[in-house]
């Protein structure tokens, strides 16, 4: 048995981001701020991205999405990339449940077999020694009468565990309030409040974030000042 030092672990594997918010807010350009990012791409149509030289792959089949999770954990190529970015996690359920509703007569049965193949993923992911940026589309649950903003994720049981599994989760949204001085301004808000669920489990990050992946990461990784 060899003992080391939570400390390594936590920079062996890297920061893992989920970011959501509403379409056309800027989560998926977001990924060219990365170091060094490669990107899986499941929706068609990656016009926030012309003009960029980010390296991306499409995914829009099943068959293309493990070709991709085969590439990212076994090919030497990977050496060139530091950052691997899934856009989105939503639609890759998404291409995930509409092949099992194929395979299984029970909806159910479709749902739960699309949700471990997601929760896989998301666990590949994190074994990577990368830094993970993923995606999610914007869902507004209710919850004692308010309207709650949290990732979307097809199903209930996954919508209620894969996102507590990124140490990081945050909001892509424009605020105007007293903390922005009553001026809009589009950031990534990582705090929680009663409307918005996020999390942070590095400690190391401010209520709200400016929009750029590689000042992320390094904040978070970060060695904290001795006392």
């Amino acid at each position: 048995m060899k003992i080391v030092t939570a400390d390594s672990i936590a920079q062996r594997i890297g920061p893992n981001v989920l970011c959501y918010g509403r379409p056309g807010m800027g989560k998926t350009p977001l990924a060219a701020t990365a170091p060094k990012p490669l990107v899986m791409l499941t929706e068609k149509g990656a016009l926030s991205l012309r003009g960029s030289n980010v390296a991306a792959v499409e995914c829009y089949t099943y068959e293309l999405v493990c070709d991709f999770l085969k590439f990212i954990s076994s090919s030497s190529e990977m050496t060139k990339y530091e950052t691997v970015c899934i856009d989105s996690i939503s639609e890759l359920a998404e291409i995930v449940v509409e092949r099992e509703l194929k395979k299984h007569s029970h909806g159910m049965q479709a749902y739960g077999a699309m949700a471990d193949f997601v929760r896989k993923v998301v666990g590949q992911l994190k074994g990577l020694s990368k830094n993970v940026y993923v995606t999610a589309k914007l869902d507004v649950q209710k919850e004692n009468e308010i309207s709650v903003r949290a990732p979307y994720m097809p199903g209930k049981a996954l919508g209620f565990v894969v996102p507590y599994e990124f140490d990081v989760m945050v909001h892509y949204g424009e605020i105007t309030d007293a903390r922005t001085n009553y001026k809009p301004l589009k950031c990534l808000q990582v705090m929680p409040d009663v409307t918005t669920i996020t999390r942070d489990r590095s400690g190391r990050l401010a209520e709200l974030e400016k929009p750029d992946l590689t000042y992320l990461f390094n904040k978070i990784n970060k060695p904290k000042a001795s006392k």
